[in-house]
C-alpha cells in the first residue's frame, strides 16, 4: 500500500502542488482507513466500535496517543448515536469520517436519508459483514443492501490502496460544490478489514 506524508488538509486552493513523497507499506484494510484519516486531516470522528470495523478507531486512537492527528474522537453511545454526532459536526462545517458494520450500520440507517437529503457530505467507512440472525459474523454485503436507497455515494474498495485512495476520493466528490452529499467506503469485512477472529 502507497501512503502519503502529506495532510489533504494542508492544501491550499490556489497554491503551486509539490509531487508527495510516498512510501510502500503493508496494512489491513482498516489500518488504511486509519491512515487515510489521519492524512486527509478529518476534523472530528464520531464512532462506535462493532466488529470487524473496530480496528479503524483503535488506530486512530494509537496514533493520536503519539502525536500523529488531531482529529477529535468522540464515541457515540451506539451506533445511531456516533451517526448524530457526525450529522451535527459536518451541519457545522467539519469535515467527518465514521466507521461501522453490519447491525451497527442498521441502526444508524434512519438518519443516512436526512443526511444525504440536506447534503451534508460526510464519509462512512463500511466494513461490510453479514446482518445477524442468528449471530453471524462472515463477510457478505447484506448491511450494505439496506443503504442503497438512502441517497449516499457508494464507493467500492477492493484491497487496502483502494481503502486509503477512495478515502480521498471521497472527501473531494462529496465537498465538491456541485455534489454536496455523503460518501460511503465499503470494503470486505475480515478478507480486507481485518485478519478473521480465530
Amino acid at each position: 500500500m502507497a501512503s502519503n506524508s502529506q495532510s489533504l488538509a494542508a492544501e491550499t486552493p490556489g497554491t503551486e502542488r509539490h509531487l508527495i513523497r510516498q512510501h510502500a507499506d503493508f496494512r489491513n484494510g482498516n489500518e488504511a482507513a486509519a491512515l487515510a484519516a489521519r492524512d486527509i486531516g478529518f476534523h472530528l470522528m464520531g464512532y462506535f466500535p462493532i466488529t470487524p470495523s473496530t480496528e479503524v478507531a483503535e488506530s486512530l486512537s494509537e496514533m493520536q496517543a503519539e502525536g500523529a492527528h488531531d482529529i477529535v474522537m468522540v464515541p457515540g453511545d451506539g451506533e445511531h448515536g456516533a451517526a448524530g454526532i457526525c450529522y451535527g459536526a459536518a451541519l457545522g462545517g467539519g469535515r467527518v469520517l465514521n466507521v461501522t458494520s453490519s447491525q451497527g450500520l442498521l441502526y444508524a440507517l434512519e438518519q443516512l436519508p436526512v443526511q444525504a437529503g440536506t447534503r451534508a457530505p460526510m464519509v462512512l467507512n463500511i466494513a461490510t459483514r453479514t446482518v445477524s440472525g442468528p449471530l453471524d459474523i462472515r463477510c457478505d454485503h447484506s448491511d450494505l443492501y439496506f443503504v442503497l436507497n438512502t441517497g449516499w455515494i457508494i464507493l467500492l474498495a477492493r484491497d487496502p490502496q483502494a481503502i486509503y485512495d477512495l478515502n480521498f476520493a471521497a472527501v473531494r466528490i462529496g465537498e465538491h460544490k456541485d455534489v454536496r452529499l455523503p460518501v460511503m467506503v465499503a470494503y470486505d469485512g475480515f478478507f480486507t478489514s481485518c485478519p478473521a477472529p480465530l
